[in-house]
C-alpha cells in the first residue's frame, strides 16, 4: 500500500493561520455578542423616573407594598447580610457592582463614616441618583461603566466587594463570570465577596418516576448546565436570570480564584426547587479565619 505522504509545510503553515484566524474570529464574536448583550442590560436599567428607577428596577414593589418604607426594610436587610460577621476596618474600602441609586452604599456609610467606597453600574440614569444620594467626596467613586469591569477600582485594595440584585437578572453566564472573575484581583488578600444568584435544585424539580429520573440525568452528569455559553443573541433584557445549583455557584466561585464558605437559602419552604441563594466568600489570605465570623 502506498504511504500516505505529509501535506506541504506551507500548506501546514495555512491550516494554523485558519485555525487561528477560526479561533479568532469565534472569540471577537463571542464577545460581540456579550457586549450587545450589555447594550440591552443598559437600555433596560436606563429608565428617567426616580419612581421607576426605584420601584421598578432596583427593588420590584407593587401595590400596597410600594412604599418608601418597605423600600427602606429591604434594603436595609440587604446591608444586614452583606457585613454579618465581617471584622472590616475601621475604614473599609468597598465596592459594589450594580449599585442602583446607592441604596445600599448609603446604609454601609452610615455605619462606617470612614469608609471608601466605589459604586459601580452600567446604567447612567442609576450613577446621575447616586450621586444625588450619596453627593460626591474623596472617599466616593461613582463609575459609569461599559462593560462587566470593575473600571478603575485598584487592584489588592478592597476589603469587600459586594453585588445583590445583579446575578439575578443575567442570562448571560459570560458576564456573571467576568463580573466574579474581576472581583478577586481588587480584593485584598483575605477580602470578601458577597453576591445573590438565583437558585434551583434539580433533584427536588423532577419526581422519582422514569421520566423525572430521565429529566434529571442531563443535569446530574453536566450535560446542562447555566455555566455553560448560551446563545443570548435574540434574548431581550430584563428580570429574568439563569437558576444554578450550589455545585454550580461552588465551581463559578473556585474557579475565579474564591473560596465559598456560606450559602444561605432564600426559599418559600424547605421542598421548594426554585428560589435565591446568598453566597459568602473570600479571597485567599495569609490566615484563613481572617474575616470569618
Amino acid at each position: 500500500m502506498r504511504p500516505l505522504s505529509s501535506p506541504p509545510e506551507n500548506c501546514r503553515g495555512r491550516e494554523l493561520d485558519d485555525l487561528r484566524y477560526s479561533a479568532v474570529t469565534a472569540k471577537e464574536s463571542m464577545d460581540l455578542h456579550r457586549l450587545r448583550y450589555l447594550d440591552k442590560l443598559r437600555q433596560f436599567w436606563d429608565v428617567d423616573d426616580l419612581t421607576e428607577l426605584k420601584f421598578n428596577r432596583v427593588d420590584t414593589l407593587y401595590g400596597s407594598d410600594r412604599t418608601d418604607q418597605r423600600f427602606d426594610v429591604a434594603a436595609d436587610e440587604r446591608v444586614t447580610w452583606l457585613l454579618q460577621g465581617l471584622y472590616l476596618p475601621a475604614q473599609p474600602r468597598i465596592a459594589e457592582i450594580g449599585c442602583g441609586i446607592g441604596a445600599v452604599l448609603k446604609r454601609v456609610l452610615a455605619r462606617y463614616p470612614d469608609a471608601e467606597v466605589w459604586g459601580l453600574d452600567i446604567s447612567a440614569a442609576m450613577i446621575t441618583e447616586a450621586t444625588r444620594l450619596l453627593g460626591e467626596g474623596t472617599r466616593i467613586h461613582l463609575e459609569l461603566t461599559q462593560d462587566d469591569s470593575l473600571g478603575t477600582v485598584p487592584d489588592r485594595s478592597i476589603d469587600l466587594v459586594i453585588c445583590t440584585g445583579v446575578f439575578i437578572h443575567l442570562l448571560d453566564i459570560r458576564v456573571i463570570r467576568n463580573y466574579v472573575r474581576e472581583a478577586c484581583p481588587v480584593l485584598k488578600p483575605g477580602g470578601a465577596f458577597r453576591f445573590n444568584a438565583r437558585y434551583w435544585n434539580p433533584q427536588l424539580s423532577f419526581g422519582n418516576t422514569l421520566g423525572g429520573r430521565m429529566a434529571r440525568f442531563p443535569y446530574r452528569v453536566g450535560w446542562h448546565s447555566s455555566l455553560k455559553r448560551c446563545n443570548v443573541s435574540t434574548v431581550q433584557a430584563d428580570f429574568n436570570g439563569l437558576y444554578f445549583t450550589l455545585s454550580e455557584i461552588e465551581t463559578l466561585t473556585r474557579e475565579a480564584g474564591l473560596i465559598p464558605e456560606q450559602f444561605t437559602l432564600l426559599t418559600e419552604d424547605v421542598a421548594s426547587a426554585k428560589g435565591y441563594v446568598r453566597v459568602n466568600c473570600r479571597k485567599m489570605g495569609a490566615s484563613d479565619s481572617d474575616l470569618r465570623g
